[in-house]
């Protein structure tokens, strides 16, 4: 009786170097092919997050833009009454890029009223952002004045009488 030497892995794996029929593996253009999926999705989910900063990076300017427009209101009103005119300035150091302008106009037809608007305006990354706040301020005379008791339409606006400011 003759004995051939087979090698025992060539039993097992088949015809060649094939591997047997039961072993599952990924082909080259599966492989290419979620690759080019995996691409899109990570193209898509970057171009969001970039346009979520530059929102954050827009609500931030417009929030400090506003905040800072309260106060230079603020410094006008505490001023007292506004002469007419214009005005101008930026911040300082701690707001670079930020700067105010502010108008004083006369109420139109309503003695004693002025019309104030505060611009503030900024460049940040080269992009030009502007937010106006527009007020209505009267003069005070005497310190005090009525508030009606009620409104037309038969209106009641209960505890208001004479009122001290």
């Amino acid at each position: 009786m003759r004995r051939t030497s087979r090698p025992a892995a060539a039993g097992k794996r088949g015809r060649g170097n094939l591997p047997p029929a039961g072993a599952r593996g990924f082909t080259l253009l599966e492989v290419m092919i979620s690759l080019a999926v995996l691409s899109i999705a990570l193209v898509t989910v970057l171009h969001t997050l970039a346009r979520d900063v530059d929102l954050t990076i827009e609500s931030n300017d417009l929030t400090t833009a506003s905040l800072l427009g309260q106060v230079r209101l603020a410094q006008v009103q505490a001023a007292g009454f506004p002469p007419l005119g214009q005005d101008k300035g930026d911040f300082g150091d701690g707001y670079p890029g930020y700067s105010w302008q502010t108008t004083v106009t006369s109420g139109g037809s309503l003695p004693g009223v002025r019309k104030v608007t505060v611009t503030v305006s900024w460049r940040q990354n080269q992009q030009p952002g502007e937010m106006t706040i527009e007020v209505y301020l009267t003069r005070r005379q005497g310190g005090s004045f009525q508030i009606p008791s009620d409104l037309p339409g038969g209106l009641k606006i209960p505890g208001v009488g004479d009122a001290r400011m």
